[in-house]
């Protein structure tokens, strides 16, 4: 464990700029090519990243349906 800065860039998640209309076009080409994960990140109501098929490790990041639960002991 180490203090991080507040202003401090830990990790950048990469990917293509799109629109919501290209993301929900690729979300359903994704289905059909069997692309069992997608990583789609809304930045704002019209910016949508996807680190998909050429991203970083970014992308896996906090990547659960449900944060914090994964987490608890059974």
């Amino acid at each position: 464990m180490e203090p991080i800065a507040a202003d401090e860039m830990v990790i950048e998640y990469v990917g293509q700029n799109i629109r919501q209309v290209v993301a929900d076009m690729r979300e359903k080409r994704y289905v059909q090519e069997g692309i069992g994960s997608s990583y789609l990140f809304r930045v704002d109501h019209d910016t949508i990243i996807d680190a998909t098929k050429c991203g970083n490790l970014a992308r896996f990041i906090n990547h659960c349906c449900t944060p914090g639960l994964d987490q608890v002991a059974s």
